[in-house]
């Protein structure tokens, strides 16, 4: 097939380790000069990648403007600037791809507030956008709105964290399994396999929850080490300090901490440095922030995977572009047998930051907030 948005099916389809990312070498020179060749001239041209951008795929027009809404739970926290930013850069690269107009805005509280977020989505559902990107901090809570949006025929993609029994289309986002997997043994590793251990997070949060399971997992082979609290410190680093606080009075003998999330390893770092306890207790944590970074400069924090946020926004954009212009198809009917047109989980990978690469990670986020 021949049209455009044919062409960008290839590239962007399977991004998962079951998939092969492959390179988009059409140009938005290339694209207009084969969309005012004649029908004859294309036929004839076997490198001929596009027809006119006027033509139809699948029923949908080439360049008809889409308007996508990403729904958060913390719109202005720092944490989230990178998925913007990739969301941005998805909706610019569309552009040059097929000539289209994609846009996106961000609605939800601005602090931790489930119910203002789900508020939020019903709200948005109102405006009829073309597709919804959902942060699922309550997977519980934010089924129902999902759920409403693609019964009315709005596609839905989770990003970040996942509500795996909604009828959302797809999840972008971490394996957090593995992150959780990951930060356990690092933890191992600092403190020699012995002591006890806490945790710092968005207790009930599908993503986090299955992070702390894996990190009980890890602890599991380790029967030195004792797991003394799970704490929720409601992604603020104020909250999660004062938990670190009191946890390393209650216990003086604590060997370590892990942060679940962006909040929670900047908090128990600054509970750390006023403690006296600066490479005494271990700390390990995910996502890149500056804060974080500075830690491990500082030597507070030993370990940080951070997560491809970028991605998040960038493919979450693709994936419901994707579902609403792609010509493939499994069958004749697909919907009879409940085929869905693009992949049900993108896993986005991990960073490390190392005493080597910290400062181009520094770099890189300070680049986000002062909004070069």
């Amino acid at each position: 097939m021949k049209k455009t948005l044919a062409l960008i099916v290839v590239v962007i389809l399977a991004i998962t380790s079951s998939f092969t990312f492959f390179s988009c070498k059409a140009t938005a020179a290339e694209t207009e000069t084969a969309a005012v060749e004649s029908a004859e001239e294309t036929a004839k041209t076997e490198t001929a990648a596009v027809e006119s951008a006027e033509e139809t795929a699948e029923g949908v027009v080439a360049g008809k403007p889409l308007h996508f809404i990403l729904v958060n739970n913390m719109t202005t926290i720092y944490n989230f600037i990178p998925d913007y930013a990739g969301a941005q850069a998805a909706c610019d690269d569309l552009k040059t791809w097929t000539g289209t107009d994609v846009t996106f805005e961000v609605v939800g509280p601005s602090e931790n507030d489930i119910l203002k977020e789900v508020e939020a989505m019903e709200s948005a559902i109102s405006k009829k956008p073309d597709g919804f990107m959902v942060i699922c901090w309550d997977p519980n809570m934010l089924q129902a709105p999902i759920d409403k949006a693609m019964d009315a025929g709005i596609p839905v993609v989770t990003i970040d964290a996942d509500s795996p029994q909604s009828k959302r289309l797809c999840y972008v986002g971490t394996d957090w399994y593995t992150l959780g997997q990951e930060l356990g043994e690092a933890l191992m590793e600092e403190i020699g396999g012995k002591g006890k251990i806490a945790a710092t997070m968005l207790v009930g949060a599908d993503n986090m929850e299955t992070a702390f399971q894996a990190l009980q997992d890890v602890v599991a082979n380790y029967p030195d080490v004792e797991i003394v609290a799970k704490e929720h410190d409601n992604g603020e680093v104020e909250k999660s300090a004062q938990i670190a606080a009191a946890l390393m009075a209650a216990h003086p003998d604590l060997a370590g901490f892990v942060g679940f999330d962006a909040g929670s390893a900047p908090g128990i770092a600054t509970a750390i440095k006023e403690a006296g306890k600066s490479g005494q207790v271990k700390l390990v944590g995910n996502d890149m922030n500056t804060a974080q970074l500075q830690a491990l400069q500082e030597g507070t924090e030993q370990f940080i995977i951070g997560q491809k946020r970028e991605f998040f926004g960038y493919w979450g954009v693709m994936m419901l572009f994707m579902h609403l212009n792609t010509s493939i198809k499994f069958t004749s009917d697909d919907a009879k047998i409940g085929a869905v047109n693009i992949p049900p989980r993108v896993v986005t990978g991990f960073h490390y930051a190392t005493p080597d690469s910290v400062d181009l990670f520094m770099e890189a986020f300070e680049s986000y907030t002062s909004g070069q």
